[in-house]
């Protein structure tokens, strides 16, 4: 009876970290394991929760790099778009960029 119970109070850590593990997916990184006690499946439960925390940080950098780029992109993608629209209407003429430009594109 004592060794039952005292395997349950050990592997309830783990068997949370198992059922956390199991329900995070690469858009919910939110979850974290509850840390009680300083035993090593405590110890482990907390080593989870930081590298989550860690994999959380990485992903919303990635997100926001993302977005930015996109954002960049927008405005000059729009100029393109809009100049493509023009000339077969014969609006605009073919673009001329300066000869100092072109060594940089070649």
């Amino acid at each position: 009876m004592f060794a039952a119970a005292v395997a349950g109070r050990v592997l309830r850590p783990l068997v949370s970290l198992a059922r956390t593990a199991a329900t995070i997916s690469d858009t919910e990184l939110n979850q974290r394991i509850a840390v009680t006690g300083r035993d090593e499946a405590s110890q482990i439960a907390a080593a989870f929760n930081e590298m989550l925390s860690r994999l959380e940080r990485t992903f919303e950098t990635q997100r926001q790099f993302l977005h930015e780029t996109s954002h960049e992109l927008r405005t000059p993608l729009a100029v393109i778009r809009g100049h493509a629209e023009l000339i077969p209407a014969g609006h605009v003429g073919a673009p001329r960029l300066p000869s100092r430009r072109l060594g940089r594109l070649s």
